[in-house]
């Protein structure tokens, strides 16, 4: 825009066709009605009034939004106000500008309106019914001659609901116009004064509710006094406190004898009971006899008289076999007439086989037990059986650590090897993964044309190329290549190159180029691009902008750094 507007956020220009509705409305020769709004995210704020001005419609249009309410401001100016619905949003996108169309009274739908943003304003998808409202200040000439509508699908305006809610009586209203003494049914009644009932109360059966007079002095017919006879029912009940209730009884009435039956029985005992203090009790037998003696009985169920004797022998006597041991000198001598016997001879503990033979067991330590074989002994070869087969080799075994497993049937390597050396076919070298992406960051690629937007109404020529190379070790994006329109012969021609695919935001800008400074220049020079958000913007000479680098000891490719890759 031009230089007093660029401290503007928004701006809107009436088109040329617009100019034509609003002087026939002035001289009341047509009407006109507001009928949608494109929304764009071509940024158009750089445009002069005059390109704006010859606009018939928007590039990059990405939904459509409805009229939602069109008021009167004064004679020569209408609001506008646009629902953006967000549901219907293709895609999150950037609101960059907004055309205004509107049908004449000869039903010619015409772009009547452009409003351009100085910043673009992020509309996101939303499937919870959000929408986003925006108003237009637009000029018609004469309002009376342009149609007031409101659209009821639309957000509610102040003044819909303000008139909406005019009909509706308010909760303080209804409650000053209730009686004080209506009271509400759905609550319990609380009489703070006497109340009269002129025909008498009912239940919810219909039937006579008694007053405390009909209650105290009772009914002739029927009843000679209600507390008469209330009286006849309470005379002659026991005194609560005087009794004994069965919750204080250990037993049930029916399981309590009385003193008659505990006498009955008592004179039936035909003995004096002992003193339980004079009598001996079986516990106090429990002692063992002082002869040391006892009964035994065996496994076999064989019972037995053990007795101690002297020298700490032992004579035992079982219904089969009567044995002696004696200990003496600490060695023991088995006697026995059908089973052998353990005992020591000089220390050893040995096993008799009979009279006069015994033998020596091993040293446990000293032997090899069957559980400690990892296999049996039938199948243990010896060592002249394992030389035997080594022998046989006609090869030396390769050792395990220097060599490289892989699967015999598909040669695939088992396990991460290192190779130091590697090469194949005759000497060549081997590029490794990281090798190629490395050489995948550093190499230059080609930016989408689509990326690559003219000013309305100018077109791209198909030998635009830019290219781009990122090094993100240091946040630069290096530019190169050219931007070409098809119409040659025009002059100082916005054109913008978006980044937003690749970087989410420019730092700085250092991309040096033929062309235009601005919109306003009359002569070409080396200028540089300028930007708004991620966009680059060029101004065209003879429908060509060229990119180039810096001159001198110090020279550079162009480059914009940034924050962070997208």
């Amino acid at each position: 825009m031009a230089s007093n507007d660029e401290q503007r956020s928004a701006t809107t220009i009436l088109t040329t066709a617009a100019q034509s509705i609003a002087a026939r409305l002035i001289a009341n020769e047509t009407t006109a009605k507001f009928t949608k709004a494109e929304i764009s995210t071509t940024n158009l704020f750089n445009q002069s009034v005059t390109e704006l001005q010859v606009l018939t419609s928007l590039d990059n249009v990405q939904q459509t939004a409805d009229i939602n309410t069109v008021t009167v401001i004064n004679n020569n100016t209408v609001n506008v106000n646009v629902a953006i619905d967000q549901t219907k949003a293709p895609n999150n996108y950037q609101m960059n500008s907004v055309g205004l169309f509107a049908v004449d009274g000869d039903g010619k739908e015409v772009l009547y309106s452009v409003t351009v943003l100085k910043d673009p304003v992020y509309i996101h998808q939303d499937a919870m019914g959000s929408a986003l409202g925006i108003d237009l200040e637009t000029v018609v000439g004469q309002a009376s001659n342009v149609e007031i509508s409101v659209n009821p699908a639309g957000a509610v305006t102040n003044e819909i609901l303000k008139a909406t809610l005019a009909d509706y009586v308010k909760t303080d209203d209804v409650k000053s116009l209730i009686p004080a003494t209506v009271i509400d049914g759905s609550k319990p009644a609380d009489f703070k004064e006497p109340v009269t009932l002129e025909k008498g109360a009912v239940d919810g059966a219909g039937n006579a509710i008694a007053t405390t007079k009909d209650v105290f002095d009772g009914d002739a017919e029927t009843l000679t006094s209600a507390r008469a006879y209330a009286d006849t029912k309470i005379s002659g009940k026991a005194d609560d406190s005087a009794v004994v209730h069965t919750a204080d009884m250990r037993k049930p009435a029916s399981d309590v004898a009385g003193i008659e039956e505990v006498n009955a029985k008592q004179d039936a005992i035909a003995y004096t009971p002992a003193d339980d203090a004079k009598v001996v009790h079986n516990s106090g037998l429990a002692t063992m006899p002082t002869d040391n003696s006892g009964l035994v009985v065996g496994n076999n169920g064989d019972i037995g008289l053990v007795k101690q004797i002297k020298n700490n022998g032992v004579i035992g006597v079982g219904s089969n076999n009567v044995f002696s041991v004696v200990q003496s000198n600490n060695n023991f001598i088995g006697i026995a007439d059908t089973f052998h016997d353990m005992f020591k001879v000089n220390g050893n503990y040995q096993i008799s086989l009979g009279p006069g033979a015994y033998f020596t067991p091993a040293d446990d330590s000293k032997v090899v037990h069957t559980a400690d074989m990892r296999k049996p002994a039938s199948d243990v070869a010896g060592i002249e059986e394992v030389n035997t087969k080594q022998d046989k080799l006609d090869y030396t075994p390769a050792n395990a650590a220097n060599v490289v497993d892989r699967n015999p049937d598909t040669g695939v390597v088992s396990e991460p090897t290192d190779f130091t050396k590697l090469t194949v076919n005759g000497g060549k070298s081997v590029a490794t993964s990281d090798d190629l992406k490395s050489l995948e960051a550093s190499a230059w690629r080609q930016l989408d044309n689509k990326y690559i937007v003219p000013a309305s109404r100018y077109t791209l020529a198909p030998s635009t190329t830019i290219l781009y190379k990122i090094d993100d070790s240091i946040h630069k994006l290096y530019l190169s290549g050219s931007i070409a329109l098809t119409d040659d012969g025009t002059t100082n021609i916005p054109v913008t190159v978006q980044l937003g695919s690749i970087i989410k935001s420019i730092l700085t800008v250092s991309v040096p180029y033929f062309g235009y400074s601005d919109n306003t220049s009359i002569h070409a020079s080396f200028t540089h691009a300028s930007n708004i958000s991620t966009n680059l913007t060029f101004h065209a000479f003879l429908g060509v902008a060229g990119i180039v680098a810096t001159a001198g000891s110090g020279s550079s490719l162009a480059y914009v750094t940034y924050d962070e890759l997208v």
